[in-house]
C-alpha cells in the first residue's frame, strides 16, 4: 500500500505543478501596469541609457504618436505583441526544458540571476534553520519536563513576545543596538562581506562571513523560534500521558532514558510534518524584510524587486523553482513519516 501511495503522489506532481504555475502566470497578466508600462516610465523619467529603443521611431511632433510607436516597439521586444495564450504556451515549453528565459530589464538569464543570489539566501536560510532546530527542540523538551514550572513560564513569555514582534522590527532593533545605530557598533551594518574580504586569510574570511551573518540570522531565529519550541513542547507533553511511559518507568528506566529512548522519537513525527516548509525557507522564505534591512542581496529581494518592476520572467522563474521544491519536499516529508515510524499506514490515504 505504501508503494501505491508513493506512485499516486508522483502521478499528481505534474498536474499539480502545471495548475499552480498556470494560475501564477495568468494572475501576473492581470496585474495593473505591466512590463511595457514599466519600461515606458523608466525611459521617460529615469533611464537615460535606453535611447537605443527610440531608434526606428519616425520623427514627429505628435508626442502621443511617439508614445504609441515606442510602446509597440517595447511590446514586440518583450513578446507582448503576441496573444496571451501563445505567450503562455511558449512559457510552458521553455519551462519543460528547464529554460527560465531572460529578464526583461537586465537581459540576463533568469537561471543565472537566481544562482547568483542563492549564496546569500542559502547562508541566511541554512543557519537560521539549523540554529532554530538546535535551540527549539532541546528547549521544547526542557519546557515539557518542567511543565508549569519557572523555566516553562519565563521562556514562554519571551518566546511569545518574540513571536508577536515582526521579524523586520527585531532586525531593526538589533541593528540599532549592535550595529552602530546609537549604542554598540559590534557588527557590520550591511552586506555579507567586508570591502577587503578578498585580501583576508582563510580564517579571516571565515570569521568575516559569520560576523556579517550573525545579526540577520539572530533576527530570523528569534522570530521563528516560538512555533517550533511550542510544537515540540506540546508533542512531548502529549507523549508523557501515554501508557508506555508508565510501563517504561515501572521497568526501571529513569526519566532521562524515557525521554531520550521513547518520548523523543515518537514526538519527532509531528516535528517532521513542518520540515518541508522549513526547508523551503532556505531557498526563499520570510527573510525578505531582513534582507532589505541588512542590505543582503538574496533571492527574496530579487523576487520582490522583479515584482515591483513587473519583470515577469524573473518572478515566474522564482515561483517555478519554489513550486517544484515545495512539491518534492512535501513528498519527502510524507516518506520520512514512514521511515521514522513504520506503523504509519497509507492504505486509507486518498490521492
Amino acid at each position: 500500500m505504501f508503494s501505491l501511495y508513493v506512485l499516486r503522489r508522483l502521478a499528481l506532481l505534474l498536474p499539480t505543478f502545471f495548475i499552480v504555475l498556470s494560475l501564477n502566470f495568468f494572475l501576473l497578466q492581470l496585474l495593473p501596469g505591466g512590463p511595457v508600462e514599466s519600461a515606458l516610465a523608466t525611459l521617460k523619467g529615469i533611464e537615460s541609457s535606453a535611447s537605443e529603443l527610440f531608434e526606428g521611431i519616425e520623427e514627429t511632433d505628435d508626442y502621443q504618436e511617439i508614445d504609441e510607436q515606442l510602446e509597440a516597439k517595447i511590446a514586440k521586444e518583450y513578446g507582448f505583441d503576441k496573444p496571451v495564450f501563445q505567450r503562455y504556451k511558449e512559457t510552458l515549453l521553455r519551462y519543460a526544458a528547464f529554460d527560465l528565459g531572460k529578464s526583461y530589464f537586465s537581459g540576463l538569464s533568469v537561471s543565472e540571476l537566481i544562482i547568483s543570489k542563492l549564496p546569500v539566501s542559502l547562508s541566511l536560510g541554512f543557519w537560521t534553520l539549523l540554529l532554530t532546530y538546535l535551540i527549539a527542540i532541546p528547549l521544547g523538551i526542557a519546557k515539557a519536563t518542567s511543565k508549569g514550572g519557572m523555566l516553562d513560564s519565563i521562556s514562554s513569555l519571551f518566546l511569545f513576545i518574540a513571536y508577536a514582534i515582526p521579524t523586520f522590527i527585531i532586525a531593526i532593533v538589533f541593528m540599532m543596538l549592535f550595529a552602530g545605530g546609537g549604542f554598540l557598533a559590534l557588527f557590520p551594518l550591511r552586506g555579507l562581506a567586508s570591502p577587503d574580504y578578498e585580501t583576508l586569510s582563510g580564517l579571516g574570511k571565515f570569521f568575516d562571513y559569520f560576523w556579517h551573518l550573525f545579526l540577520p540570522v539572530l533576527a530570523c531565529v528569534a522570530s521563528g523560534l516560538a512555533s517550533l519550541t511550542v510544537l515540540t513542547r506540546n508533542s512531548v507533553v502529549d507523549q508523557f500521558s501515554q501508557q508506555y511511559v508508565e510501563t517504561a518507568v515501572c521497568m526501571g528506566e529513569d526519566r532521562y532514558q524515557v525521554v531520550l529512548r521513547h518520548i523523543l522519537p515518537n514526538s519527532l513525527l509531528i516535528i517532521i510534518a513542518r520540515l518541508p516548509s522549513d526547508l523551503l525557507s532556505i531557498f526563499i522564505g520570510g527573510t525578505l524584510l531582513v534582507e532589505i534591512v541588512f542590505s543582503l542581496d538574496g533571492v527574496a529581494l530579487l523576487g520582490f524587486e522583479a515584482l515591483l518592476q513587473r519583470d515577469y520572467p524573473v518572478v515566474l522563474g522564482i515561483l517555478y523553482c519554489y513550486i517544484l521544491l515545495g512539491l518534492v519536499l512535501n513528498l519527502i516529508g510524507d516518506l520520512l513519516y514512514r521511515l521514522i515510524d513504520p506503523r504509519v499506514n497509507f492504505s486509507e490515504v486518498s490521492a
